[in-house]
């Protein structure tokens, strides 16, 4: 009767054992389901801008918030910083570069806010948001501190006028947004010395482009003055 009890007190405890680890496996698997599940969601926060400016589409695809790329700080906005991406290789679009920041976000601080093409915008980071792009640290007037980040592709084959109107038009509805003037309209040039927006300033056409802004300004005010009629 003993050895019968024994037998039976060894074959619960084996089947407790199991039990346990059947469990704790269980928990291991839903933790991990809870955290992608956590992170996939923490990446689709609801962007702050519409799905389309000017006519132009607008797509916003955060970077992981988890990954180096994202500083998590947030600040008042100052600054519309300009830059251009200087990859002209033919398929470096706006989308392209998106693709760049998720890939590389995990091993690299590097991040703007946008990046736009000769036919639509890609969002990467909320305007509030610190980001990595001016090229002068956390200097308290700085452009990574202070500013949104704005990169145009010169891509091969793409159109930099378009793109250069396209970026305008960008600027313009960001000026409006956070109650900015032109004069807050600054080159990466403007914080780090660094020759950006290359295509831009050797062409001499920063003037151009601020004048492109001003006028898709007073037109997008214009709308809003109206709608709000």
């Amino acid at each position: 009767m003993a050895k019968k009890q024994t037998h039976r007190r060894k074959r619960l405890s084996q089947k407790t054992k199991a039990m346990l680890r059947l469990t704790i496996f269980l928990m291991a698997v839903a933790a991990c389901a809870l955290y992608f599940a956590f992170r996939q969601q923490a990446t689709q926060i609801p962007s702050d801008v519409p799905e389309q400016i000017a006519g132009i589409p607008v797509h916003t695809k955060y970077i992981p918030q988890d990954s180096q790329a994202r500083s998590g700080r947030t600040r008042a906005i100052h600054y519309i910083v300009i830059h251009e991406t200087d990859n002209t290789g033919a398929h470096a679009t706006a989308k392209a570069h998106s693709a760049y920041l998720q890939e590389n976000c995990w091993k690299e601080q590097k991040s703007w806010h946008y990046t736009v093409d000769d036919h639509e915008i890609w969002h990467h980071l909320p305007d509030n948001e610190v980001g990595y792009h001016a090229g002068d640290s956390s200097w308290k007037e700085g452009g990574n501190r202070n500013g949104i980040g704005i990169e145009l592709c010169v891509n091969q084959g793409g159109n930099f006028e378009q793109t250069m109107r396209n970026a305008a038009q960008l600027t313009a509805y960001l000026l409006l947004q956070y109650h900015l003037t032109i004069d807050d309209v600054k080159k990466h040039q403007d914080f780090s010395g660094k020759i950006c927006p290359s295509t831009i300033i050797e062409t001499n056409r920063w003037q151009d482009f601020l004048n492109m802004v001003q006028e898709d300004y007073t037109a997008q005010k214009a709308q809003r003055q109206q709608a709000g009629a």
